[in-house]
């Protein structure tokens, strides 16, 4: 199978890891794969790039900060993909996310050779006009698509509702290496060493980018309502963001008196480590399609609560408790439930779970045989 994966880039970030493994995989069972992105560069392209079998290919040299010069580069972008793809017998594209998805249709469209594959990540997020005018673009376009895969049911409906007709469509869900994300609490206690917990102290973290839709706030009222009525529980939280919106969540934190319970953490390479020092993992956003945190955090033996958002409920299933959106109590109480039971329990639940329906094979066999039989209708 000759196969082009094409994506804004390949920066930090849940959808860039997943098409990369994805390729990397698919190199190593055979297939020729080629990995275009508009920018270079990024953390998952130096992944691709070490371990090799890919072919990596920009489209630009370097990303214009300034919008105008930026949306200079996205044409001339399409236009050089147009070019690289006429030339090249059949293939299949996969793309993923709006934009990508629609410069991939504009440079393949009268391309008979190519198959089209678009792959949806988003739920049901707001958007500025900036990333909604490919999203409807998208759905208008989106007949003339044969193949249209989500990593989540509620993403896959949220599209649907709003007017996306591919021709066909299914959910393959986000895989997870658990040879990676895997039990190993001497790494847990490291790093909780590192941190200054104690081991009679029960840390319990938010592993998430600092941005609004993450809900920071409604986990530190949970937090300092937990802190009050257990003192042994400390928090944690992990991941970078804007410094205005960082700034804001440490005073609110000062203000609700969480002091030395709470870690700031930042931006760690070690996620597995993370996930293993921590005795509940939390996700508490007000909108999510398929969690990567979650999936990782079950696979590595954690406990886990979760907000009832996107396809949260479907993935924890018995390995913790989920709650609803913008409720601090009732998210405080999940916490204090789920500390009250034994961790292994739990965690050898969820980590079974990640093991039979959301390993990374699964997302390997799943996406393979579904652009196999692209590939045969065509």
């Amino acid at each position: 199978m000759d196969l082009i994966f094409f994506l804004p880039e390949l920066g930090i970030g849940g959808a860039e890891r997943q098409f990369s493994q994805l390729a990397s995989r698919l190199a190593r069972r055979g297939h020729y794969v080629s990995f275009l992105t508009v920018f270079p560069g990024g953390a998952n392209w130096e992944w691709l790039e070490a371990r090799g079998g890919v072919a990596l290919i920009s489209l630009v040299r370097s990303k214009a900060w300034r919008r105008p010069g930026r949306a200079g580069q996205l044409f001339l972008a399409a236009a050089r993909l147009a070019g690289l793809t006429r030339g090249r017998g059949r293939f299949i594209l996969y793309s993923a996310m709006n934009l990508a998805n629609v410069m991939a249709w504009l440079a393949v469209r009268l391309n008979r050779r190519v198959r089209l594959v678009w792959g949806v990540r988003a739920s049901d997020m707001s958007l500025n006009w900036y990333h909604a005018l490919p999203f409807w673009w998208g759905a208008l376009v989106s007949p003339t698509v044969p193949l249209l895969i989500a990593n989540s049911r509620f993403g896959l409906e949220h599209h649907r509702r709003l007017g996306y007709r591919p021709g066909r469509s299914l959910v393959i869900p986000n895989g997870v290496d658990t040879d990676l994300f895997r039990p190993d609490r001497e790494a847990g206690r490291r790093l909780r060493r590192e941190w200054g917990v104690a081991e009679e102290e029960q840390l319990v973290g938010l592993v998430a980018r600092v941005d609004p839709v993450k809900d920071h706030a409604a986990f530190l009222r949970a937090a300092s309502r937990l802190g009050s009525r257990q003192p042994l529980a400390r928090f944690v939280c992990v991941g970078g963001g804007p410094e205005p919106l960082l700034t804001g969540l440490k005073n609110l934190a000062a203000e609700l008196g969480l002091g030395r319970r709470l870690i700031w953490a930042g931006d760690r390479p070690d996620m597995a480590a993370v996930y293993n020092a921590l005795d509940v993992a939390v996700s508490c956003s007000t909108s999510e399609g398929f969690s990567n945190t979650l999936s990782e955090a079950m696979s590595c033996g954690v406990p886990v609560v979760a907000t009832d958002v996107g396809d949260s409920n479907w993935l924890v299933g018995r390995a913790g408790q989920v709650v609803g959106p913008g409720d601090p109590e009732a998210l405080e109480r999940a916490m204090s439930a789920v500390l009250s039971q034994p961790k292994e329990t739990l965690g050898l639940i969820g980590r079974q779970r990640i093991i039979s329906e959301f390993s990374l094979n699964a997302l390997i066999d799943r996406t393979e045989e579904a652009l196999n039989s692209l590939q045969a209708d065509g």
